[in-house]
């Protein structure tokens, strides 16, 4: 199976091309150089050519559809629905959280993803053997802090967690673990793999039904505790 791998939900996009397991290419651009509208479409022309295929042997479309930047979402996954329109190819969206977690697979102690959420938020949850002990929220540090107080040990990862390792040292200093940095960033064989998972269970959802996962602050109620 060839994945086309899109992701625009941090700073850092990626485009990749996957063929059954194997990565063929992959093109990560960044923001602050250029938004991710206007390297998106070149970055997958570059992957296309360089891989030696046609975009008409694409058998699948992964694309991270959130929680994270909302005009990158949108940036990604319109991207994605237009070419499947042109194309025919289905698409499915995978999650940023539980990319981020897959790039650990074999970590056997909870793992916490960090995506900077704006507005002093953090998108957030807590997973044991990858699964997510609740939904993708978007927390403030103390209250994800709150709930990481009964956790003996805990690996945090993702984008965001350069902005708060100072307070995570200080705060955790004995249960804390950090990810690699280069574990912080979604991959596309990642995107490629999920995608790939998801489409052999579920088959792909109308394109119409395919939403970015948009998440705000006062959309949820935490209370004491969650775990």
């Amino acid at each position: 199976m060839l994945v086309l791998a899109l992701d625009t939900s941090t700073e850092l996009g990626t485009v990749g091309l996957v063929r059954d397991s194997e990565l063929l290419c992959e093109l990560r651009f960044n923001i602050k150089i250029s938004p991710h509208s206007e390297r998106l479409i070149p970055a997958i022309d570059r992957v296309i050519s360089s891989s030696n295929v046609s975009i008409k042997d694409l058998n699948l479309i992964s694309v991270v559809i959130g929680p994270g930047s909302f005009t990158g979402l949108r940036v990604g996954l319109s991207c994605a629905k237009g070419l499947s329109f042109a194309t025919g190819v289905p698409v499915v969206g995978v999650g940023t959280l539980d990319c981020l977690v897959r790039q650990l697979q074999g970590v056997k102690i909870p793992i916490v993803p960090f995506v900077d959420a704006k507005r002093n938020l953090i998108y957030s949850s807590i997973y044991v053997d990858e699964k997510p002990l609740f939904p993708p929220m978007a927390l403030t540090y103390e209250e994800l802090a709150q709930q990481l107080e009964k956790r003996s040990i805990f690996m945090v990862t993702g984008p965001a967690v350069e902005l708060y390792k100072k307070r995570l040292a200080e705060n955790f200093r004995e249960n804390l673990v950090l990810s690699h940095p280069v574990a912080r960033y979604i991959s596309a064989f990642t995107v490629a793999e999920l995608g790939t998972k998801i489409y052999q269970s579920n088959g792909a959802p109308e394109l119409a039904g395919l939403e970015p996962i948009y998440i705000r602050g006062a959309d949820v109620k935490l209370g004491k505790t969650i775990i």
